[in-house]
């Protein structure tokens, strides 16, 4: 049983958490599967601010949005609502946009359906 997974990439921390999924996190495939009720959380080192948020999907219908449940600053909570979504099932992209939130240093999203993922592209500042 898979709950939780953790790894580092390019000075970024990824946990996926089961969460309130009913399904584990499986990892065997070739695409990242984050799954309805599941939460990904993306933290930056020090100093790193997300600017946005880009998942590459393998198939329409495993294209929807993940939006994020919360997300943080150097100086605290960020009012998440500010954040711009864009889900495109044509070119099987979901992206987030983080303005106006103060330099977003980590971020969790929240799956509404399964997503197969096969990159993640991050721009980041300081």
């Amino acid at each position: 049983m898979s709950t939780l997974l953790i790894a580092l990439q390019d000075n970024f921390n990824f946990t996926l958490d089961k969460a309130g999924s009913n399904t584990d996190t499986v990892n065997k495939y070739k695409e990242l599967r984050f799954y309805a009720g599941a939460t990904l959380t993306i933290a930056g080192k020090a100093g790193q601010s997300i600017k946005s948020v880009v998942f590459n999907t393998t198939f329409a219908d495993k294209t929807a949005s993940c939006a994020p449940s919360a997300a943080t600053t150097k100086d605290g909570a960020a009012d998440v609502s500010k954040v711009k979504e864009t889900v495109d099932t044509t070119n099987l992209v979901v992206s987030y946009t983080f303005v106006d939130l103060g330099g977003v240093t980590s971020v969790t999203f929240t799956a509404s359906n399964q997503l197969r993922i096969s990159s993640i592209v991050i721009t980041y500042g300081e």
